[in-house]
């Protein structure tokens, strides 16, 4: 019962965000309205007209549709030098703390966005990475919501979602 209502609500943050635009903090704060009220008929036709999508807005695999990647580890995991690739920002972030979604989302570490780890701090509790031309310090407890995947351009799989076929 608990995977259905969380599949639907990352269906319906998808349709929320794809469909009709929201930004990724209202997507979600809708979808827990409407994950109560779509009926199964509703739920599998969304999916269906978004192509069948493997993650939510937030790339948190939907129940019974995709998985995590295996190699998929927390961002405060890298070591100095890694290129990666985010895949989600954890479902903490995303159920207690909406302004972390949009600090997030306005600097685009966001899924499918390619990050180079510059340093970790062990002292300062810090990591600071690369995103696109500018450079942004993160703390440890904010690093740790984020998910990535080794960098690989070469694997047409990437951000790192494995879809099950049915």
């Amino acid at each position: 019962m608990a995977e259905a209502i969380v599949r639907r609500h990352r269906i319906m943050e998808r349709w929320l965000t794809d469909g009709l635009g929201l930004d990724w903090v209202t997507a979600d704060e809708e979808a827990a309205r409407l994950e109560h009220a779509v009926s199964d008929v509703v739920e599998k036709r969304v999916y269906e007209v978004l192509g069948r999508p493997a993650t939510c807005p937030h790339g948190n695999p939907i129940p019974g549709y995709s998985e995590a990647a295996p190699d998929e580890m927390r961002l405060m995991s890298f070591t100095a030098g890694a290129r990666a690739s985010i895949t989600r920002v954890s479902e903490v972030a995303e159920r207690e703390a909406p302004l972390l979604l949009a600090y997030l989302h306005d600097r685009d570490l966001t899924p499918g966005r390619e990050i180079k780890v510059l340093e970790i701090d062990g002292v300062a509790k810090t990591v600071r990475v690369g995103v696109g031309d500018r450079e942004l310090t993160l703390s440890h407890e904010t690093a740790a919501k984020l998910w990535a995947t080794p960098a690989n351009r070469d694997d047409p799989r990437r951000p790192g979602r494995r879809v099950r076929s049915s």
